[in-house]
């Protein structure tokens, strides 16, 4: 396979689908990983979702400076 036709496999659902299993036997895997992620695999990502004491007290801080200037 050439080049161009390998990362349109990486990258085209569609394509992936229309090919043969002896082409995809010579294919190699996308060299990012996995396209996508399950919710077991995002589960145990962290950040963006709470808001830590450390954030509220900075917050606060500034908040209070601001006001009282």
């Amino acid at each position: 396979m050439r080049s161009e036709e390998i990362v349109r496999y990486w990258k085209d659902e569609d394509y992936q689908l229309g090919l043969r299993d002896k082409e995809l036997a010579f294919l190699p895997d996308n060299p990012a990983g996995m396209i996508e992620l399950t919710d077991a695999d995002l589960s145990g990502v962290d950040g963006g979702t709470d808001i830590t004491l450390t954030t509220v007290v900075i917050f606060t801080l500034i908040c209070t400076t601001i006001v009282n200037v």
